[in-house]
């Protein structure tokens, strides 16, 4: 009974442990999130003190149209603009993944059969209703197959795919515009000491070579040396600018579907999250599995379609049942060869081609088409080892 209790202690404290460890993985991102979001409003407070200087605008305006200043403005005239979006996730420390987007949180088996969410600001409850509503038909398939041992571990690894908002987008042209205009405030600038110790008729004769052109050409060396270092750092601060936004919206992101994870009981361990800065995906509900062969294939429209309302889509129970025979023969052999995904897909009217699609027999086809082709495509597979569109055209007409 004594060692009982003691191993009862050491369980307790082992899951309490596990529960510190996940909560601390979702607060460390919150922490870099906070992190990240005060050295961008650092940076950006001091881009503010540099570009809102009224005097040197006023001088822009005031002497734009003189020599003198379009000679400064001559000197100081650096390009510099903030890189591409794919560059500056790279650098924020996102590199791309395999299936075209930004890794934040990678998963801790790349391998395992899993779906693919994609959702932006304007239907990220309706995806995650979508992938509620998947759980629960696949905790009702395990229940229904008596496994309730592998309730919470047969589980498919959930690649969490966020778009950005504008905001980010809006920073890097906002960077670009102001990067743009400070050739004109270093210009302005060293107009403004010049005329500190000399007429503005003096500069015009000295700018077109006339008395004091010798020191007005030396004064231009120096304002082009000192735009050059000006403008360059303003350059700099204005790309960790934006890789710091970028910092503080995938973190925060991450942190909080960690929490959503979290909250329904999904092992953390089983969560990875990803950023699609350039929509590649259509918004929805993904299932891939990666053969022993080293292809990967897709499944579209699960549970649910989001691009179209009549287009067919994977009911959420076959989903289950597929994916809880997916996930099965994986654990229990460490792989899915093209053959497993063939023969345990087929049981649900699922089939892979060769093109990389997988794809399933809507319950809309009349049973005795559904049937017939299953037929059909299965005979073909055992003939020939794969299966292509055209096939599945062939017998869907």
């Amino acid at each position: 009974m004594k060692s009982f209790a003691i191993f009862l202690t050491f369980s307790v404290l082992f899951q309490a442990s596990l529960a510190n460890c996940e909560e601390s993985k979702k607060e460390e991102l919150e922490r870099k999130a906070a992190v990240a979001k005060a050295k961008a409003e650092e940076l950006n407070a001091k881009s503010d003190k540099s570009f809102n200087d009224q005097p040197a605008w006023q001088t822009v305006t005031n002497r734009q149209n003189y020599y003198s200043f379009q000679r400064f403005l001559q000197a100081c005239n650096y390009q510099f603009r903030v890189p591409e979006k794919t560059a500056l996730f790279v650098t924020a420390g996102f590199p791309r993944s395999e299936f075209g987007f930004y890794r934040v949180i990678p998963p801790t088996d790349p391998n395992r059969p899993g779906i693919i969410a994609v959702s932006d600001e304007s239907n990220f409850e309706s995806v995650n209703d979508t992938i509620a509503s998947i759980r629960r038909a696949t905790s009702a398939i395990l229940l229904a197959r008596g496994m309730r041992k592998h309730y919470e571990t047969r589980r498919a690894s959930s690649i969490l795919v966020a778009r950005p908002d504008n905001k980010i987008d809006d920073g890097i042209k906002e960077a670009n515009h102001r990067l743009s205009q400070l050739p004109y405030i270093s210009a302005a600038k060293a107009m403004m000491s010049a005329e500190a110790s000399n007429d503005l008729g003096s500069l015009e004769r000295a700018a077109s070579g006339g008395r004091g052109w010798r020191q007005f050409e030396g004064s231009l060396m120096n304002t082009q040396n000192e735009a050059y270092q000006s403008i360059s750092q303003s350059a700099v601060d204005a790309q960790e600018t934006v890789i710091n936004r970028i910092k503080e919206f995938a973190f925060n992101k991450g942190a909080d579907l960690e929490k959503r994870a979290e909250d329904v009981g999904k092992p953390i361990d089983l969560v990875a999250f990803e950023i699609d800065i350039y929509h590649y995906w259509p918004c929805g509900v993904y299932y891939f599995v990666k053969t022993a062969e080293g292809r990967t294939y897709f499944l579209y429209n699960v549970g649910k379609s989001y691009r179209d309302p009549d287009e067919d889509f994977l009911p959420r129970f076959v989903y289950a049942s597929f994916n809880v025979s997916i996930l099965t023969h994986y654990e229990e052999t460490g792989k899915i060869t093209e053959k497993d995904l063939f023969e345990l897909g087929q049981r649900n009217f699922i089939f892979p081609v060769k093109e990389g699609g997988i794809f399933y027999i809507s319950e809309l086809w009349p049973e005795s088409t559904r049937k017939k082709a299953k037929e059909e495509l299965t005979k073909l597979y055992k003939t020939r080892g794969f299966l292509t569109i055209q096939d599945l055209h062939k017998w869907l007409k």
